[in-house]
């Protein structure tokens, strides 16, 4: 193996040790269809979509085990790949071909993807007379594209296609046209390696009051920030109500809320990079005994966080104070009150036996 192939060999180890998600498509092992054409000739214009559409409903492409001479007998990047055709006996002749090779991207929180193709084509990928690219991602052709031949092996990439692909489904397009006649066919290596995006969220959590009365109203505060530096999708925040604490509700703009058993759920689509989502309201009840209450809230997404995303509030519950009645005036005397009152007492008797 040359400098230049062990050179391109490590490249798409490198891509793919780094990627969250590696997929790798090889033909004559992956299920490849195809879009026949003319033979002897390249498409006579430009792809548009009932191309694309065709080659990815078209019938499977032949394997062909028995390569023609000058072609390459295997793919340095994978010796699993083999060659692939438009025709029953590709070896021998066949005609131009638009190859699909389809994927599924399970990654919801997408960062980056690369895509890095490593073929030998006879004649070529692309053709300037259409004009048409050798490598499309579903239906978008990359440019610098078109070349290579069948005798030793050509790489493209890795080039990064994050804003061509999405999750779920997924097409990439090789254009194999046969120019000179004979033989026409391909063998290719295609690695999709995607990356998860980053997204380092905090939280900050807050109660209205730090002490409240038994039974009382009060609510927590909770706001979900992104320090990027991508987006953070599908967000989470999860909250853990206290024993006796009572759940009223949950709203927050943008976030869809809900409570089953004591824990307070809020989802949201996503979060900016460097930015805050509205405030979650939590309203709820105090236990009817006094008690010290730690509540505890996490935020979470599908896209990775370094450190996760908690925080906690506390608040102290008291009984209420007691009612302050008003005390009963009771009158008093001192001592020259005190001989008043036993001198009219005995003045008080005294006519009580004279009328007697």
């Amino acid at each position: 193996m040359n400098r230049s192939l062990l050179a391109a060999a490590a490249l798409l180890a490198s891509a793919s040790a780094l990627a969250d998600e590696t997929i790798t498509l090889n033909s004559g092992v992956a299920p490849v269809t195809v879009l026949a054409g003319p033979a002897d000739t390249p498409f006579a214009a430009s792809f548009v979509a009932a191309d694309f559409t065709a080659a990815s409903s078209g019938p499977a492409a032949t394997v062909d085990l028995t390569p023609a001479g000058a072609w390459i007998a295997a793919l340095p990047a994978d010796a699993a790949a083999e060659w692939i055709g438009a025709s029953a006996d590709p070896g021998t002749a066949g005609p131009s071909g638009l190859y699909a090779f389809p994927f599924t991207i399970t990654e919801t929180a997408i960062g980056s993807v690369t895509l890095t193709v490593a073929f030998a084509a006879d004649d070529a990928l692309g053709h300037a007379a259409a004009p048409n690219q050798g490598v499309f991602v579903n239906g978008t052709p990359l440019a610098g594209t078109t070349g290579g031949g069948f005798a030793a092996q050509t790489t493209y990439g890795p080039t990064d296609i994050t804003g061509l692909v999405s999750t779920g489904a997924n097409t990439v397009y090789l254009y194999a046209p046969d120019v000179a006649g004979g033989p026409s066919g391909l063998i290719a290596n295609v690695v999709v390696a995607v990356e998860t995006a980053d997204a380092d969220l905090t939280l900050v959590k807050t109660a209205s009051a730090p002490t409240v009365q038994t039974n009382a109203a009060f609510s927590y505060s909770l706001v979900v920030s992104n320090a990027g530096p991508d987006a953070a999708t599908n967000v989470t925040v999860t909250d853990t109500l206290p024993g006796g604490v009572g759940y009223v509700s949950a709203s927050g703009s943008g976030w869809s809320c809900g409570h089953a058993a004591g824990i307070v759920t809020c989802t949201r689509a996503s979060i900016a990079s460097m930015s805050a989502a509205p405030t979650i309201t939590i309203n709820v009840t105090a236990p009817g005994s006094p008690t010290n209450t730690i509540n505890n809230a996490s935020a979470s997404s599908d896209s990775d966080d370094p450190d996760g995303a908690m925080d906690s509030a506390t608040v102290n519950v008291v009984d209420p104070p007691p009612v302050d009645e008003e005390p009963q005036h009771v009158p008093t005397l001192n001592v020259f009150g005190i001989a008043g009152l036993i001198a009219l007492i005995g003045l008080v008797g005294g006519l009580r036996r004279r009328r007697g």
